[in-house]
């Protein structure tokens, strides 16, 4: 048994209200009985130790013909088995963007299949899991986003200088807080210094993710 399929976003990256399309293809070489099989979808969080659950909802395939909640005797072949999920965008259910720091810390949703026999423990029955990227939708057009971001501080430069003058005035403007992928992001860098400064690649600028972990984040 395996998950086909999942479509939704071309890219392989799905954001909230995204309809998941996917497939379950079960191959049996005889007859079996069987209950159905369960899809469950989850979002787990994990960070200092901890593991957090966002999400966790299940459907079921394949279940009896006659409705009855009863198992019956899903024939020998190759079944097929469509199914759709769409991804929860309401103020209960705020689902964090998929992440991976390290393998303690991180962001992950799963779908899971399991074909589910009478009298047989799930851990002996067909099982596949897939991975789903999930990512937060945001609308950078929001005014707080739009406001304009301001650094100004005191920077410490290391070389031949004396103690007094080993500091540098730094100020840099963004135009907005928030970007996507594919922005031109414009800087405006302002530098006061008091000596004479000669530096070979002397500014350097970087783009830091930065991730904040607690019981309420």
């Amino acid at each position: 048994m395996y998950v086909y399929s999942i479509l939704g976003n071309p890219k392989g990256i799905h954001t909230p209200l995204l309809l998941l399309l996917g497939t379950v293809v079960l191959n049996l070489g005889k007859p079996t009985k069987t209950n159905h099989i369960r899809i469950t979808f989850t979002g787990t969080v994990q960070a200092d130790g901890s593991t957090a659950q966002v999400l966790n909802t299940s459907w079921c395939l394949a279940t009896s013909p006659l409705n009855d909640g009863k198992p019956y005797l899903l024939q020998a072949q190759t079944h097929r088995l469509p199914f759709e999920f769409r991804l929860p965008n309401d103020d209960d259910t705020k689902l964090p963007s998929s992440l991976k720091l390290s393998s303690s810390m991180g962001v992950k949703y799963m779908i899971t299949a399991v074909h589910d026999r009478p009298f047989v423990p799930e851990r002996l029955c067909s099982v596949v899991k897939k991975e789903i990227r999930v990512l937060e939708r945001i609308d950078i057009s929001q005014p707080k986003y739009g406001a304009r971001g301001y650094v100004d501080k005191d920077v410490r430069v290391f070389g031949n200088l004396p103690i007094s003058d080993d500091k540098v005035h730094l100020s840099l403007t963004l135009p907005r807080y928030a970007v996507v992928r594919g922005d031109i992001l414009p800087l405006d860098i302002h530098i006061k210094h008091y000596r004479k400064l000669v530096r070979v690649d002397g500014i350097k600028v970087h783009l830091l993710r930065r991730v904040y972990a607690g019981k309420n984040r």
